[in-house]
């Protein structure tokens, strides 16, 4: 989980694969809390938007759904 605060919010996860966590399924929610859009592979993803003000909620929100999916 990588974030990038600058003119705008930028966001990169990934995980290895066969792990059975979906990237791109993070991201949806994580580029919905800085305003924009994002997407990708279940392996890798990426997005942003204007909200440079909520990336780190977007990151700690990520990171506690792959806290909650480890320990499941």
């Amino acid at each position: 989980l990588f974030g990038v605060a600058r003119d705008t919010a930028t966001v990169i996860f990934s995980c290895s694969q066969g792990l059975g966590l979906d990237m791109g399924n993070l991201m949806a929610s994580a580029a919905e809390l800085v305003g924009g859009k994002g997407g990708g592979k279940p392996t890798l993803a990426q997005g942003g938007g204007p909200r440079v003000d909520r990336l780190q909620e977007a990151i700690d929100k990520a990171e506690e759904s792959v806290t909650k999916f480890i320990e499941a």
